[in-house]
């Protein structure tokens, strides 16, 4: 399936919000369970995302085209956020050094090493919730950092969970 001007224009919207995505991902997230010094040490891989962001719109073209009911009609929030973030957790495009840089220490506490190894996981769920309209549920935000971490879910089984986070908030 060939992109054409309009999936360019998707592609590079996504990006731009990626981009947003990710700067409040490390406001919201990174500084507030890691400190300022990890913030400035992870970095968003620019080929990664990118492929990433393809990926997604190259499987919800094909979505799109066997599943809604007009041809080009475009998917809800809920297919984005499944089908994005799917992709975020499998191309894991948040890249750290395995040897932090001078005065940033590997953190001592057990729960900062978690949100190091699973940074991709926590990525992917804050990608799935910029796309939603209320905040995710407590109960299933642990299950959705396992799946984006341990599992290769599908991006309409996220979308479902996407709704279902929706109603239940």
């Amino acid at each position: 399936m060939e992109f054409d001007s309009d999936d360019d224009r998707k592609l590079k919207a996504l990006m731009e919000h990626l981009l947003k995505t990710w700067e409040d991902f490390l406001e919201q997230f990174v500084r507030k369970n890691l400190g300022d010094s990890w913030s400035q040490e992870l970095l968003l891989h620019p080929d990664i995302a990118e492929e990433a962001i393809g990926q997604a719109l190259r499987e919800l073209k094909q979505f799109s085209a066997f599943h809604l009911p007009k041809p080009d009609q475009n998917p809800d929030r809920h297919k984005w956020a499944g089908f994005v973030s799917k992709w975020i957790a499998k191309l894991r495009p948040v890249q750290y050094p395995g040897i932090p840089s001078k005065g940033v220490a590997w953190p001592a506490e057990s729960d900062q090493c978690d949100i190091i190894v699973r940074i991709n996981a926590y990525f992917a769920m804050h990608v799935f919730r910029s796309f939603i309209s209320s905040p995710i549920p407590q109960a299933l935000k642990r299950e959705l950092i396992y799946i984006f971490h341990y599992r290769e879910e599908k991006g309409e089984t996220l979308a479902i969970l996407a709704y279902a986070s929706e109603k239940v908030a």
